[in-house]
């Protein structure tokens, strides 16, 4: 990074206002980082605040990084976001009854839908039951190999050959 200063704490409101004379560059940075799969060095720069999960404050485990990333990474982030998303949706690959995390789903629909399900159980005279979990720090447990490889199993393509080099240590 020698020579670049962080974009961190760009205020927004100087992004919109030079938005006209910047927005080409932007753009060719952006798209080429997406054709390439190369994020620039810049953009991955970022602010940790550690905030606390819970526990042993004296544990450094129970705290969870939060990162502030610059105006021009939440735009990159949201590029990104939107086309996974479409490309989700238009493929159906989440699982119809995946409620969190979704637009237009809620908890509310999901205690809906287990409703309905037990009530029509109840109705057939069948067995019923059913288990919820709730896992803690469960962020914390993604198996980051699998969810690449899941990822490519559904033609999105990941990030470039060093992350899976790193991933496979």
């Amino acid at each position: 990074m020698k020579g670049n200063k962080s974009t961190i704490g760009t205020p927004i409101k100087c992004v919109k206002y030079a938005c006209e004379y910047i927005y080409k560059a932007l753009t060719k940075v952006y798209n080429q980082s997406i054709e390439q799969g190369i994020v620039p060095d810049i953009l991955k720069l970022s602010k940790i605040t550690p905030v606390d999960k819970g526990g042993d404050t004296t544990d450094p485990i129970n705290y969870r990084p939060i990162s502030t990333l610059s105006v021009f990474t939440q735009i990159f982030e949201k590029l990104v976001y939107r086309q996974l998303l479409n490309y989700i949706e238009k493929y159906e690959i989440l699982y119809h009854f995946q409620f969190g995390f979704r637009k237009g789903r809620s908890t509310e629909q999901a205690i809906a839908e287990i409703t309905d399900n037990l009530k029509n159980a109840i109705d057939n005279n069948l067995l019923t039951s059913r288990v919820f979990l709730d896992f803690a720090k469960a962020f914390d447990t993604v198996n980051h190999k699998l969810l690449l490889k899941k990822m490519e199993m559904y033609g999105i393509r990941t990030a470039s050959p060093l992350v899976h080099k790193l991933l496979d240590k």
